[in-house]
């Protein structure tokens, strides 16, 4: 996985989108086009890492109410299964797939699916996939009051750029 992988997340309030972007991003992922069933992949975030533009409501976020870094400083995700990938791949092509595995924030596991794509070129994979927790799914609560209106879901977002070894 390269430095410029990325994960994503957002949560809609009364106010606004507030966009969280980690970009320490690390894992493993293999991709063996000549068995499918061989394919699998990993990877983990430093939950200290996340960055919304807003210093207060980051550190806010990462205490013991919500991510609770001290805690658990990695959120992790484990690939179980990739449906739709292609048997030939061909370079610049775009290919919709699914991808379900455990997503686990806060020592909490959670089995998710990401629609996602995904293209070759250049000789890297570039994958990028969607999926939606809530607050409760990683024993949150959701953080409105009196002033703010919070959504319960969460928008996760992978953006990953993975090289051919």
């Amino acid at each position: 996985m390269t430095d410029a992988s990325k994960v994503y997340f957002s949560v809609t309030t009364s106010r606004e989108t507030v966009n969280f972007v980690n970009d320490v991003v690390g894992g493993s992922w293999t991709l063996n086009v000549d068995d499918l069933s061989q394919t699998a992949g990993s990877g983990q975030i430093d939950m200290a890492s996340v960055d919304s533009g807003n210093g207060q409501r980051d550190g806010h976020v990462k205490g013991a109410d919500y991510f609770n870094v001290e805690e658990f400083p990695e959120a992790t995700f484990a690939a179980t299964s990739f449906e739709g990938l292609p048997a030939e791949w061909t370079e610049g092509t775009a290919y919709d797939f699914n991808m379900t595995g455990t997503l686990s924030v806060r020592g909490i596991e959670k089995e998710v699916a990401f629609a996602s794509k995904t293209v070759y070129q250049g000789g890297q994979l570039l994958l990028s996939g969607t999926t939606t927790v809530t607050f409760a799914d990683f024993g949150m609560e959701n953080p409105h009051n009196v002033v703010l209106d919070t959504e319960n879901e969460i928008a996760v977002q992978l953006e990953l750029v993975l090289d051919k070894a």
